[in-house]
């Protein structure tokens, strides 16, 4: 009682929750949620989205990992569904932002399913990093290409050294057998191909 006190657990508080739907939670639950910041607010928002079965365990994992009504309700606008909570939990934890799916956007790349967007993430593949290798002529690479070619090493540091070697418009595929097989073999694979 007294944590619950501290907390600020009053039984307005209470009596909200229940009216949501949220009944015979333990006190260490109400407490946790008062912690973390699941109001009866955050949760009316949530259900106005169609969240309506959330447990209190997942509220609360939504809102330490960011994950808000604005939030929820401008990935849903942009992917024309609802996705799952734990989608957009996943999303927030790689920091898959909208702003960074405007970015993406913005350079093409509009068609984009949440499990990409993380898997760019992870990767570091960045509106940044695909400005930079479009400034030197690889634009409107398939983004399973940039994935690959992050993976493997293949950035603008490597098209700049062999510019400086004489060699240009390397297709991406030899890029990355570059990196893989070093940039001595790949350069001999790729004049041999050359000359066929």
């Amino acid at each position: 009682l007294v944590e619950m006190r501290i907390h600020g657990i009053t039984p307005e508080f209470i009596e909200r929750l229940v009216a949501l739907g949220y009944d015979e939670l333990p006190a260490q639950r109400l407490v946790e949620m008062r912690i973390h910041g699941v109001s009866p607010d955050f949760i009316e928002q949530l259900q106005a989205l169609g969240y309506d079965d959330l447990s209190a365990t997942r509220l609360v994992e939504m809102r330490i990992h960011g994950v808000d009504p604005d939030s929820v309700r401008g990935f849903n606008e942009m992917m024309g569904h609802r996705l799952p909570v734990a989608r957009l939990v996943e999303m927030s934890i790689h920091g898959v932002s909208l702003e960074l799916v405007r970015e993406l956007e913005a350079l093409g790349y509009d068609t984009l399913d949440p499990r990409r967007l993380v898997e760019m993430r992870i990767h570091g593949v960045s509106p940044r990093f695909i400005r930079a290798m479009a400034e030197l002529g690889y634009s409107g690479v398939p983004v399973r290409r940039l994935i690959e070619m992050r993976i493997h090493g293949v950035g603008p540091g490597l098209v700049r050294e062999l510019a400086e070697r004489g060699v240009t418009d390397v297709p991406v595929e030899t890029l990355i057998d570059m990196r893989i097989h070093g940039i001595e073999h790949g350069l001999q694979k790729y004049h041999r191909d050359s000359r066929r």
